[in-house]
């Protein structure tokens, strides 16, 4: 990605995007998503990411309807490492993120209690800022 790209998303994300965990019985998922009624803009997101572009819902009373982009996992990572310099709102989001220890079951890499140790706190303190903010 380009330079210019890098802070351009980084601004995306900042203003319309979320760096997010869920929890699932499995473990925990990181997830990065971007949801606008630009879809132009979000189109572009998804070019750059090599991923779709979703739709969310059909809108009611004339509104516009709401673009989706999202990434997962190791993909997030990726992505936020490369933007991180010009992250200024979701930088302690994305720095968090970037420490999660990603486990993929097919490379054979066996989950232990210190990873999930920090899965668990970097998750709490991620649901943290996004419900709170920065203090």
């Amino acid at each position: 990605m380009e330079e210019t790209d890098k802070a351009y998303v980084a601004g995306i994300i900042d203003g319309e995007g979320s760096i997010w965990m869920n929890k699932q019985v499995r473990g925990y998922g990181l997830i990065l998503t971007v949801n606008m009624t630009s879809k132009k803009t979000v189109n572009h997101l998804a070019k750059l990411w090599n991923t779709k572009l979703h739709t969310r819902g059909i809108p009611k009373g004339g509104r516009k309807p709401i673009w989706t982009v999202r990434l997962s996992g190791s993909q997030t990572k990726e992505l936020l490492l490369q933007v991180l310099p010009y992250l200024i709102d979701k930088r302690l989001r994305a720095e968090l993120a970037l420490e999660f220890p990603i486990y993929i079951q097919h490379a054979g890499k066996q989950r232990n209690d210190d990873d999930d140790f920090i899965r668990d706190t970097i998750y709490h303190r991620i649901s943290y800022l996004n419900k709170y903010g920065e203090l």
